[in-house]
């Protein structure tokens, strides 16, 4: 159990797990960087330090700043907790959008992870799809089967402690869902 407090934490929730999106996930973003960086040497090695380059120089510092200042901002504040309780995924989109997702332990059916593309792979970074009644998306999360084990222990180590306070109860969610899909009959 890792030691975390957060708002909006219920009684007696522990957090298993903190998980961060892939910095390497925001490349696109940080292929800018080396273009900036050129821009200026090449401006003050053509034209010597003149008003036009000085623009060109403020302009290419602004937009290096943001080059590496947004995946850095994007990297801190995408989180995915994985407590004893439910999952969390607390995603920053942009630097004024930020949504935030959870599923509960009890609801859980299914966990899947995969790694797409060379650079995903070499990287190690990939999806999490967490299947309830709805699907929980957790996306270019750092070292994706990781986060897929650390959610079936959540998942286990819940029916475990249910098992142990209520003797033979088979009323949650997730089972009534999967006794839904056993009696659905199969279309060919």
């Amino acid at each position: 159990m890792l030691d975390i407090q957060f708002e909006g934490q219920k009684e007696g929730e522990e957090v298993f797990a903190l998980f961060h999106k892939s910095l390497w996930s925001h490349l696109k973003t940080l292929i800018w960087t080396p273009i900036f960086i050129g821009g200026v040497i090449w401006s003050v090695v053509s034209f010597g330090f003149s008003a036009p380059t000085s623009v060109a120089l403020a302009i290419a510092v602004i937009g290096l700043l943001y080059s590496i200042g947004r995946p850095v901002y994007l990297w801190a504040n995408n989180l995915y907790l994985v407590t004893n309780l439910r999952i969390i995924a607390l995603e920053q989109n942009g630097f004024l959008d930020r949504s935030l997702s959870e599923s509960y332990l009890d609801d859980v059916c299914q966990v899947t992870a995969n790694v797409r593309g060379p650079v995903a792979a070499m990287f190690g970074f990939g999806n999490v799809l967490v299947q309830t009644e709805a699907e929980l998306w957790l996306k270019q999360v750092e070292s994706p089967y990781d986060v897929k084990h650390a959610i079936f222990q959540a998942v286990e180590e819940r029916k475990r402690s249910e098992k142990d306070a209520v003797p033979d109860r088979r009323d949650t969610h997730a089972e009534r869902i999967r006794d839904k899909l056993k009696e659905r009959p199969i279309i060919r």
